[in-house]
This record gives structure tokens, C-alpha cells and sequence, in this order.
């Protein structure tokens, strides 16, 4: 739920950068969680087959979605595509590290030197 309140902050930020004027925060909050189901599908669907070649349909259907939704051009649906993917991958590192447990790596290894 924080990384769909997230990416519509950083979308509405995006979009108002490449187009101007005022963000539209509902149309904004709804393309963006369009787009968090739609990604989520196609991951479900292809990613046991293409595995990090996904990312392909994926910037693929981002960038339709912001160019019908959004009025964006291909170039500036492509320029926010790749900020907003590369947003995405950088918040899903930082939450990992940030909750990770110190506790739990030790559990882990003194379990793996038990069994191993």
C-alpha cells in the first residue's frame, strides 16, 4: 500500500514535470494503480517464462497506459517509464533494507551450519 501511495506521488511529480501545469491527483492515483495490477499480471503470467526479460511488456503497456491516460508523448512516456522503474527498483531495495532483521541472517546461518 506505501509503494501504490508512492508511485502515484512520483507519477503526478513525473507528468507534471514532462507536461506542465497542475497534477490531477485521482486521474493520477488511478492510472498508477491500473498500472500496479496490470504489472503485477503480466509478471503472474510471463515471468516463469521470460524472467528478467519481462521488464519488456512491462515498459511496453507502462508507456501505452501514460501516453492514453496521461496525454503524454512516446518520448516523455518513455523518459517517465524509466525514472519510474528505476524509483521503483531503488524503493523496493531501501524498504528491504530498512526492515531487514539482524536477528533473523544469524538464525538463518546458525540453522544453515546445523543442517549443512
Amino acid at each position: 500500500m506505501l509503494g501504490l501511495v508512492c508511485d502515484t506521488v512520483v507519477l503526478a511529480l513525473l507528468v507534471t514535470w514532462l507536461q506542465g501545469g497542475e497534477p490531477e491527483w485521482l486521474k493520477l492515483g488511478l492510472v498508477a494503480f491500473g498500472m500496479a495490477v496490470v504489472n503485477l499480471v503480466i509478471v503472474l503470467l510471463l515471468g516463469g517464462f521470460l524472467g528478467i526479460f519481462v521488464l519488456v511488456p512491462i515498459v511496453i503497456v507502462d508507456g501505452f497506459i501514460l501516453m492514453l491516460f496521461c496525454s503524454l508523448t512516446i518520448k516523455q512516456a518513455a523518459v517517465a517509464v524509466a525514472i519510474l522503474l528505476a524509483y521503483q527498483l531503488v524503493f523496493q531495495l531501501a524498504i528491504t533494507k530498512l526492515f531487514a532483521v539482524p536477528q533473523a541472517e544469524a538464525m538463518v546461518a546458525a540453522v544453515r551450519s546445523v543442517w549443512c
